[in-house]
């Protein structure tokens, strides 16, 4: 028996564009920036626009980061059929991983980490 476990990013791991990939050729990953849009407005303009300056910036950075890592797991979930054993993240992608595993629904995650960033 395979065991898979998912292990999330935390800060640090932002870029510009980041997520625009996913958003692009994921309709499971649409559907998260597009959640994530009805709470935070800016995400996608952040995600996909920002410069890298403006990204570093805590306030813009943990959203960011929640969104995307969110959404590359989305986007795995709708390409494979693995089913993970074990969920984890660094710091600040401990909250992509309840939200992934269901412990916590993705808009309360995403509200929390915006509570987090500031």
């Amino acid at each position: 028996m395979v065991k898979t476990a998912v292990l999330f990013s935390g800060q640090g791991a932002q870029k510009p564009g980041m997520g625009k990939d996913l958003y692009e050729g994921s309709a499971a990953a649409r559907d998260i920036f597009e959640r994530a849009s009805a709470v935070l407005p800016e995400i996608k303009g952040l995600c996909f626009d920002a410069d890298q300056e403006t990204l570093n910036k805590t306030i813009n950075t943990q959203p960011c980061t929640f969104v995307v890592d969110t959404a590359a797991y989305a986007a795995l979930k709708e390409a494979t059929d693995i089913v993970p054993s074990a969920m984890a993240g660094f710091s600040l992608g401990e909250y992509a991983a309840a939200a992934a595993s269901g412990m916590i629904g993705f808009e309360d995650a995403l509200r929390t980490v915006l509570k987090r960033a500031e």
